[in-house]
């Protein structure tokens, strides 16, 4: 069983700052509002509408980060994967390099299935909590 991988600090960060700047800006917004009931209706929603920002800023971080190491690996097995087949077909190489290319590029295949699979395996269990839930 794998452990978790610890979440960087600077998206907690990133999500939190979102949160205290949208709560500074309605506070100000707030002090601006003449009419008493208004005014306390308003500032009673600041902290909600505040963590609110704050999950969904930090959701979207997550999702970007996720994309964006997705296409970071899709791209190096793309330049791994060109890069074996050129050696395999180069006539020059001998067949001991071309033998160790070849297990290379099995390796190299076998842990791109492992990934997708991977992938595939935690995007059904995701569907299935989230349709557990009812929110699906």
């Amino acid at each position: 069983m794998t452990k978790p991988v610890k979440e960087p600090q600077a998206k907690k960060i990133g999500a939190g700052v979102t949160g205290a700047t949208v709560g500074t800006v309605m506070t100000y917004l707030a002090a601006n509002i003449e009419d008493p009931e208004t005014k306390k209706n308003f500032l009673l929603m600041i902290p909600t509408v505040s963590v609110g920002a704050s999950v969904v800023v930090y959701k979207l971080i997550r999702v970007c980060h996720a994309r964006y190491l997705q296409y970071q690996i899709d791209q190096q097995q793309q330049r791994l994967d060109a890069r074996a087949r050129k050696q395999l077909e180069d006539p020059n190489a001998s067949e001991d390099h071309k033998k160790q290319a070849r297990k290379q590029y099995e390796q190299l295949q076998q842990q791109s299935m492992q990934s997708e699979m991977d992938n595939l395996r935690m995007l059904l269990e995701t569907k299935k909590a989230m349709n557990n839930d009812g929110t699906g």
